[in-house]
């Protein structure tokens, strides 16, 4: 590939990678010009429309000296950003569907940046609702929580701390991202994630068992039934005085050390301990048929159960 002396590649090479819609209109009356070369051909009224910023840019008087080099065609000017920022940016001022690429974390923080620096209030308001999807959020939520406290995101930042329950936060892996937090922002997700630990644990306990046992679900389940019949006769009573299969205590006891930690109800119906209480009645033939239905069924319950406790948590939003 052939390139400039100081070993940058022909603008003309590199930008073969972009033109596509809507960098491929015959009637563009600009060009944005990334740091590394690539040029982007755009319409000035609807950026001018999108940001001031850009509307006072664009509309400066361009230079009436021709460089050496200079060809016939829009006005260029250079913007500080690279090719993947702008590429995302001015596609987002365009009334067009767009779908934040894969692996977008990678570059959201210089997205938002230049959002904001130009002054792109619908832009950020894309990006807002984009970064709401679970494929972006989900990936890596205490990242976007960062960005979303930082760039006075609150909904995003709602919707990410929920994410971030679904993992110790002390285990996450290091990014840069997290630095453009305040340690503020930090300490309130801390609190959020050890106020729902603690609702998600309190939600499972033996003195709701009791209850749960007299529903019509449960009023025949093996987990609660007590018979002459079955070969695996470890029974303990509950505190209310109720008795119940020793391993579906520990099922509770598990269930809860774990949400106190991580507090995601999904792991109610987690298989490590589902498969638990299938092994302790798998020699019981009467029994073994009916238990994975009864203790998924338990588990739905019990997820329900903490989900509704872990929603009416409130994060305390802070930029």
């Amino acid at each position: 590939m052939s390139s400039t002396a100081t070993g940058i590649p022909l603008a003309s090479e590199v930008n073969k990678h972009v033109l596509a819609a809507p960098f491929d209109s015959d009637d563009a009356d600009i060009v944005i010009q990334s740091s590394d070369k690539v040029k982007f051909p755009v319409h000035r009224f609807l950026l001018s429309r999108a940001s001031t910023v850009f509307g006072a840019m664009l509309s400066l008087p361009q230079s009436d000296t021709p460089s050496p080099t200079a060809t016939q065609g829009p006005p260029v000017v250079e913007l500080p950003e690279d090719r993947q920022t702008l590429d995302i940016v001015l596609r987002l001022c365009y009334p067009i569907e767009v779908r934040l690429p894969d692996g977008f974390i990678e570059h959201a923080q210089l997205v938002l940046e230049a959002a904001r620096k130009y002054a792109l209030d619908s832009v950020m308001e894309r990006l807002d609702f984009q970064m709401k999807e679970e494929r972006i959020v989900s990936v890596q939520p205490l990242r976007v929580y960062a960005l979303a406290c930082s760039y006075g995101l609150e909904d995003l930042a709602r919707r990410a701390a929920k994410e971030t329950l679904k993992e110790d936060p002390l285990d996450v892996p290091y990014s840069s991202t997290l630095r453009c937090m305040t340690g503020g922002a930090y300490h309130r997700l801390l609190q959020y994630h050890r106020e729902c630990g603690r609702v998600a644990a309190a939600a499972v306990n033996e003195e709701n068992v009791t209850a749960w046992a007299g529903l019509p679900n449960f009023s025949s389940s093996v987990l609660f039934l007590r018979t002459k019949t079955c070969h695996v006769p470890i029974w303990v009573n509950t505190p209310l005085g109720h008795i119940i299969r020793s391993v579906l205590r520990q099922y509770l006891w598990d269930l809860r050390d774990a949400v106190a930690v991580t507090p995601d109800a999904n792991i109610a119906l987690r298989r490590s301990l589902l498969q638990g209480v299938m092994r302790s009645v798998s020699s019981c033939a009467h029994c073994a048929g009916d238990m994975y239905s009864d203790i998924t069924k338990f588990g739905d319950m019990l997820k329900s159960n903490m989900e509704e406790k872990i929603s009416q948590v409130s994060l305390v939003f802070e930029q």
